[in-house]
């Protein structure tokens, strides 16, 4: 099972390793990795007053990419509702890359910044089929 770590900075992947440990296995981040993009927008020529700049799909691309081969797929982010970048790639594999998105066993929300690789892999072991 390929587990990915997702926020709006960057995806990190682990990929199973020798007894049954995880090894981390790259990351991506996104061509704007400081959201200077998905600042508050209010000028009257955009169609998005007051919202968020619509995501850029390149990163998410990247990520379907870097998963075409996974043979099942967990996702651990820290965000929810609309700020939450794992329930967009979410929506953007189901969209657009339905054989990824068939491969998705779950989903889950954790605190990214004080997990360890032990939780991952205790979580990761939840899912194993």
């Amino acid at each position: 099972m390929t587990v990915v770590l997702i926020d709006h900075h960057r995806a990190r992947f682990f990929e199973p390793a020798a007894e049954g440990r995880l090894a981390e296995a790259g990351h991506l981040e996104p061509l704007d990795p400081h959201g200077f993009r998905r600042h508050l927008e209010h000028r009257k020529e955009a169609d998005y007053k007051g919202e968020r700049v619509p995501e850029a799909d390149e990163f998410y691309e990247r990520i379907a990419q870097r998963l075409r081969d996974a043979p099942s797929i967990l996702f651990l982010g820290d965000a929810t509702g609309k700020s939450s970048a794992m329930r967009y790639v979410l929506a953007y594999l189901k969209e657009r890359h339905k054989k990824i998105s068939d491969r998705v066993v779950a989903a889950q929300a954790v605190d990214l910044s004080a997990i360890s690789l032990g939780e991952i892999e205790q979580i990761s072991r939840r899912y194993t089929r």
